[in-house]
């Protein structure tokens, strides 16, 4: 058990020794940062006021047209909507018109057989 304590010992200060060089590393390798360094940066990637005003300008151009469309096309759905409506109505109004009408021509047939029989059943007496 001791030689295993022992091992695990030189482990832990093996891997101490590695973290203290890493960290002694690490700090060799930063660099001061300057102002000038930070105004450099900001310059290169900075949006000026204008520049910013103008994209949001276009930004809400844009939405603005979208929008519109969208007004434009809700319309054109409503009125698709309506006139469906309409040509439903319509065709069930048709359908029950056809429905009378036939029921018309059904009734003035049967009165007109009737009319034939009575008048096959005169000729013949």
């Amino acid at each position: 058990m001791s030689s295993c304590r022992g091992y695990y010992i030189i482990e832990v200060n093996e891997i101490k020794k590695n973290k203290q060089k890493h960290m002694s590393e690490q700090n060799n390798n930063k660099q001061d940062v300057t102002t000038y360094d930070i105004l450099d940066f900001l310059k290169d990637h900075m949006v000026t006021k204008e520049e910013f005003n103008g994209f949001k300008d276009k930004i809400e151009g844009r939405l603005d047209s979208i929008e519109n469309r969208l007004i434009y096309l809700t319309r054109e759905i409503a009125d698709i909507k309506s006139d469906l409506k309409k040509l439903s109505e319509r065709t069930l109004e048709d359908s029950d018109a056809h429905a009378k009408d036939i029921l018309k021509l059904q009734r003035r047939v049967e009165k007109m057989e009737k009319e034939m029989t009575q008048m096959r059943l005169a000729y013949q007496h």
